[in-house]
């Protein structure tokens, strides 16, 4: 009887070792994954490290809303920066960092500056915020953003949002 009880004992405690481990791993697979997406707005957009001088372009989506909350600002932005990111990828393929040179990608971001804009309004407009968007290359300050981003001043793909 003893023997019955102690294995049903420990396959309880087995079993809830086990789930908590389980659950763990799921909570930090899905934050580490929902962490990527948001910081993604503020990431690097093309990294040719091969030439150019280690030539990088990063992106940046300044969205303060009149008289909303900062989190649905954040979020607006978030979202804005990722679809950019995707429909570059989709006009220049998901190799572009390593065909295009430094050059040649700041000449068709240039290019595309219009569509670019019409992008973010769009995607503006679908989360609820009616804006303008400008956009333009600059030379920006992006504070430590790990090893392969040290705080430092960057050409950047800036996108302004503002209000109607």
């Amino acid at each position: 009887m003893w023997r019955m009880f102690r294995a049903a004992l420990l396959g309880v405690v087995i079993g809830v070792i086990g789930g908590a481990i389980v659950g763990q791993v799921s909570y930090v697979r899905n934050y580490r994954d929902r962490l990527a997406k948001e910081i993604r707005s503020n990431a690097v957009m093309y990294n040719n490290g091969s030439s150019d001088g280690n030539g990088m372009i990063r992106i940046k989506v300044n969205y303060d809303g009149a008289g909303t909350d900062s989190e649905k600002d954040e979020k607006v932005a978030s979202c804005v920066g990722n679809v950019i990111l995707d429909e570059v990828e989709k006009w220049l393929g998901d190799d572009y960092s390593s065909r295009y040179s430094y050059v040649e990608m700041r000449r068709n971001l240039n290019m595309a500056m219009s569509r670019i804009d019409e992008i973010a309004q769009s995607v503006a407009y679908e989360m609820g915020a009616d804006v303008d968007s400008n956009s333009q290359l600059s030379y920006e300050y992006f504070g430590d953003c790990g090893e392969e981003c040290p705080a430092g001043f960057y050409n950047t793909l800036d996108v302004s949002l503002v209000d109607r």
